[in-house]
């Protein structure tokens, strides 16, 4: 590869911010090995900032109610929809997957958008850490905290993050308040840890 191999910026409060970070992490395929991207990893101090965010973003959130919610849920599935080649090629590049099988994937999510499971209302900030789970289980678990009302907290697994960027992105075209979806990165150890303190 002689091209760059470019950070991807955290997502807060409906920004994409690309953070002078001590430390990156590099994402590999895991097929070629190859460098595709690198991730900066956050510090105490940007969770405190992306939990502020999300609990700031509570009130437009619930005020939204359940049919307000998943009237955006299901905008954010026809968003992706539209993008659908490109986050294919994104989780194909750093999961190593076959292109068909990252189609299906985007197609489950969309799916899943337009009909999140049903839950008791929860208007929390929930933090949640995809390490060592199942990419298309661990967003659908986050589509559903949604609809039930929580903004998020999401540290994506380092061996496919950028899709999460994507789905921020669109987010912020799909009229959900700023603050209900951050994206930040840490590793494994770091983001049990704090998934763990704040009670998620």
């Amino acid at each position: 590869r002689n091209e760059p191999v470019y950070a991807i910026p955290s997502w807060i409060n409906g920004h994409a911010i690309l953070q002078a970070a001590r430390h990156f992490q590099d994402i590999r395929n895991p097929v070629t090995s190859a460098v595709v991207r690198r991730a900066p990893l956050c510090g105490r101090e940007n969770l405190a900032e992306a939990m502020r965010c999300a609990q700031a973003s509570l009130s437009s959130w619930a005020d939204l109610g359940e049919a307000g919610r998943r009237q955006r849920l299901t905008a954010l599935g026809e968003a992706l929809q539209g993008v659908a080649e490109h986050v294919v090629a994104l989780i194909a590049e750093e999961n190593g997957m076959d292109a068909s099988v990252a189609g299906d994937v985007v197609k489950r999510l969309v799916a899943r958008m337009h009909r999140p499971s049903g839950g008791e209302e929860s208007v929390n900030v929930s933090v949640l850490s995809g390490a060592g789970q199942d990419f298309s289980d661990f967003v659908e678990k986050a589509i559903d905290r949604l609809a039930m009302g929580s903004a998020l907290i999401v540290f994506p697994s380092l061996s496919g993050p950028s899709a999460w960027l994507v789905l921020a992105e669109l987010s912020g075209q799909c009229a959900f308040p700023p603050g209900v979806l951050n994206i930040l990165y840490a590793s494994d150890e770091d983001a049990t840890i704090w998934v763990s303190e704040l009670g998620s």
